[in-house]
């Protein structure tokens, strides 16, 4: 799952919501710096305190919901058909990436999905991070692992502010992001859009009820 997915079951609380998004801004602003979820789930529910307690909650949130929806079958159905899709743009490149930007490239496009039906979630989802100190959050981090995350409030408030899951909604915008996660990792990037990229979002946004907790979304709204 990507972020606005995650944080479905908890726009109303804004540091469980951060939480959520906290295992990905860390490989973004602190390399290397890992929660573990089972040392969160020993620390809680006594040894942590709101805001931490939430926190805590939203980063073993993010690592359950991600147990459970990778195995789903139509997300594994729909990351054949993204390799397929990718892979004449990106004929040289190793399988593992391939595979990687497939992944990747199915769930940017599910929270497209959520945004093209109901595009307020996406505001409230940062009108919601708008409320959370971010210097807290690092505390969090720092107390937790023991590691530095100095990093971090400066990527929450860029996140924040560059508001950057609206570029799902368009394919060239939606290409442009994957190639940055792409070169973050260290990998050249010089590939066309995919001719199947439209297709695959159709697929994808056809195929939300079966990817997205059925508390968190009504499946049975109709797209515009």
């Amino acid at each position: 799952m990507n972020y606005l997915a995650h944080a479905l079951t908890v726009l109303d609380c804004p540091y469980r919501l951060a939480g959520t998004a906290l295992p990905d801004w860390l490989r973004v602003a602190a390399p290397g710096v890992r929660l573990r979820p089972r040392r969160l789930a020993l620390l809680m529910p006594d040894a942590l305190a709101d805001p931490w307690q939430q926190l805590a909650q939203g980063v073993v949130q993010h690592y359950r919901d991600d147990a459970e929806f990778h195995y789903r079958p139509a997300f594994v159905a729909l990351c054949q058909q993204a390799r397929c899709c990718v892979q004449e743009s990106l004929p040289d490149q190793s399988p593992h990436l391939l595979a990687f930007l497939a992944h990747m490239l199915v769930e940017l496009l599910l929270d497209a999905a959520i945004l093209h039906q109901r595009p307020e979630l996406g505001r409230r989802y940062y009108a919601q991070l708008g409320r959370i100190a971010p210097g807290e959050v690092q505390r969090f981090v720092e107390a937790v692992t023991g590691r530095s995350a100095a990093g971090l409030p400066a990527w929450i408030h860029r996140f924040c502010r560059l508001r950057f899951l609206f570029d799902y909604l368009d394919d060239g915008k939606l290409w442009f992001r994957c190639g940055q996660v792409i070169q973050r990792l260290g990998c050249p990037w010089r590939a066309r859009l995919p001719q199947g990229l439209g297709s695959l979002r159709r697929e994808v946004y056809r195929h939300r009820a079966e990817l997205l907790p059925d508390a968190a979304f009504n499946p049975r709204e109709n797209f515009p």
